[in-house]
């Protein structure tokens, strides 16, 4: 009989403590992730998202909410390196979201109030959160 309460103490400390141990998040988390990776890639790079929207419209409302903060004349080279590495890719991934009907997205929350998202077409990702 001990045994079987010893058994039963583990396994509820295991599933007690194993959704503690996913790792926290920083922006350099965040900075590996480029465009054309999965969202198996991106889920093994920073574990599953807090929320998934799988809604076009909904992605696409969030994304626009989230440009009107954005200013990439400040850091182009941040984009340019997210989209593949040119001024032009950058632009095709810009496209690319805006004609979408497809768009949908990853919501990360980190820190003490930093989030991200990482935005898929289908199964790649062609936008993140800046």
């Amino acid at each position: 009989m001990k045994k079987i309460i010893t058994i039963v103490y583990i396994g509820i400390m295991i599933a007690t403590f194993s959704g503690c141990s996913q790792k926290e998040l920083t922006d350099k988390d965040f900075d590996q992730i480029k465009a054309g990776m999965t969202r198996d890639e991106v889920e093994r790079s920073l574990g599953e998202p807090k929320e998934i929207v799988l809604d076009d419209e909904e992605a696409h409302s969030q994304r626009y909410d989230e440009s009107q903060n954005e200013d990439p004349v400040d850091a182009p080279q941040i984009y340019y390196d997210f989209a593949g590495g040119e001024q032009k890719d950058f632009q095709l991934l810009g496209e690319k979201v805006r004609s979408s009907d497809n768009l949908s997205y990853y919501h990360y929350e980190y820190g003490d109030d930093d989030y991200e998202n990482i935005y898929f077409i289908d199964d790649e990702v062609v936008w993140r959160t800046f």
